[in-house]
């Protein structure tokens, strides 16, 4: 680099999506100590805008999918028609038990958001599996709606916001873990479900 140039460095990973312009001219990127997004300014003085290009249809398709979400939320609360349940029965099917998807829910949070991301899995399954039969619609809600807060984080904290972006924050991350956790401990068979069957083949053994 020739003497008397000077550098720009933003603490973010090199990306050939970052943008940036002093007036009308574009800034040459750089990359500096080996991993930080910089712009060289070639001895220039005055006022550098950044951008990420990505920004615009990631934050598209953010929005989009936000109001589908929305859409199929009113829906299901409009409708009030039930479809029979076509599908064909399952072959050898099995079941996992609650204690194999607490396990799989509580590790899998543990990667990715360490001993915290394994509380806040363990409070959600706590609540999700004491309110899922005595308030399994608001359960429901909640773990949707969780998910819902964090796309509308992303949306108003895109990539280059002033701000920051969305993904620095632990709450939205947090959230998004809530929805994942809650709709994995959904899917867990119910206590009431195999107590039934149990009480079914206890009389008919009687009986016999």
């Amino acid at each position: 680099m020739a003497a008397g140039n000077r550098l720009l460095a933003v603490r973010e990973n090199v990306n050939p999506g970052w943008r940036a312009t002093m007036g009308d001219a574009g800034l040459r990127p750089v990359t500096v100590d080996g991993w930080q997004q910089g712009f060289e300014l070639s001895g220039r003085a005055g006022t550098v805008k950044e951008s990420f290009a990505p920004d615009q249809p990631y934050r598209l398709g953010l929005g989009i999918g936000l109001l589908l979400l929305v859409g199929l939320a009113g829906l299901t609360l409009v409708s009030t028609r039930t479809v029979a349940d076509r599908s064909p029965p399952a072959l050898d099917a099995r079941e996992i038990g609650t204690g194999v998807i607490l396990g799989v829910g509580a590790v899998g949070a543990g990667l990715l958001a360490g001993w915290t991301g394994v509380a806040v899995a363990a409070v959600t399954s706590a609540l999700v599996l004491l309110l899922r039969e005595r308030a399994p619609q608001a359960v429901r809600w909640t773990v949707g709606g969780a998910c819902a807060v964090a796309s509308l984080a992303y949306v108003l904290r895109p990539w280059g916001s002033p701000s920051g972006w969305a993904g620095h924050l632990d709450t939205p991350s947090y959230l998004v873990l809530v929805s994942v956790v809650g709709a994995l401990v959904l899917s867990s068979p119910p206590a009431s479900g195999r107590t039934r069957v149990r009480s079914r083949i206890t009389g008919r053994s009687t009986r016999r």
